[in-house]
């Protein structure tokens, strides 16, 4: 009995190693990680995952472990990996968040607020427009699958057990930040710039015609080039969002690399 304990101890530590790696992807990734979905699926998906990637890894040979503070350790040093990589993927659209949210605000429309169960707040429309839209490209694009990639690739340069915080996460991650927001403003500029038009055009008439009710005046008229704007411009957004997917997830794969 204590022979065959010691036979099967290594591989199921092993794949609690590679099941804590995969749960810190699947935790923030885009599509898998929002809230709506159950904990039951996102776990059962965790774990036929970690059974399939498993025997790939088997033939690297753990570190002995000598105490608990040690296996605890080892179990961190993987679910950092695991949350850098997803959190890569998250931080994109986050960019994107950033540039709906001023649309709206310019526009006058950020009243209207709805629940974003992605990032558990109150979000615009136009911002909510513009999410479901990168993640439309994101799933279309095989962007789930390339970020499984990425976390595959990871076991090339580090095997379960042997995982350590490599010192290029953090410019990784400065770097797709920067990538996020110079995506989210390159979106969202046309939209800005005409909707700032707009706010000229309307203050120049207020000042010439003055009996005339800005308010509504402004508001009508910011709402026509709001949806004028995202109408042409939404498919350049998604080019964009694209290139920088790739971009990003190409950063992701050369993360030890610094």
């Amino acid at each position: 009995m204590a022979a065959m304990l010691e036979l099967y101890s290594q591989p199921f530590l092993i794949f609690t190693l590679v099941l804590t790696r995969l749960s810190g992807v699947l935790l923030l990734m885009p599509v898998v990680g929002v809230r709506p979905i159950p904990p039951r699926i996102r776990g059962l998906l965790g774990i036929g995952m970690a059974l399939a990637i498993t025997p790939l890894q088997t033939r690297h040979a753990l570190p002995e472990i000598d105490s608990l503070p040690q296996l605890l350790g080892m179990v961190a040093s993987e679910a950092l990996i695991g949350l850098s990589i997803g959190l890569a993927a998250s931080i994109l659209f986050a960019g994107v968040q950033v540039a709906g949210q001023l649309i709206s605000q310019t526009a006058g429309i950020s009243l209207a607020d709805i629940f974003d169960p992605t990032f558990e707040s109150s979000v615009s429309s136009a911002t909510q427009l513009m999410d479901m839209v990168t993640l439309s490209v994101f799933v279309t694009t095989g962007g789930h699958r390339q970020v499984l990639g990425a976390l595959l690739d990871t076991y090339e340069w580090t095997p379960p057990g042997q995982a350590s915080f490599a010192e290029g996460v953090v410019p990784a991650l400065t770097e797709i930040m920067t990538i996020s927001l110079a995506t989210g403003i390159r979106a969202g500029a046309p939209c800005l710039l005409a909707l700032l038009i707009a706010v000229l055009v309307t203050a120049i008439v207020s000042r010439t015609l003055p009996q005339l009710n800005v308010l509504a005046l402004g508001f009508n008229l910011n709402t026509i080039v709001l949806m004028a704007g995202l109408a042409f411009t939404m498919g350049a957004g998604a080019w964009l969002f694209q290139d920088a997917l790739e971009n990003v997830l190409a950063r992701v794969t050369d993360m030890r690399d610094g």
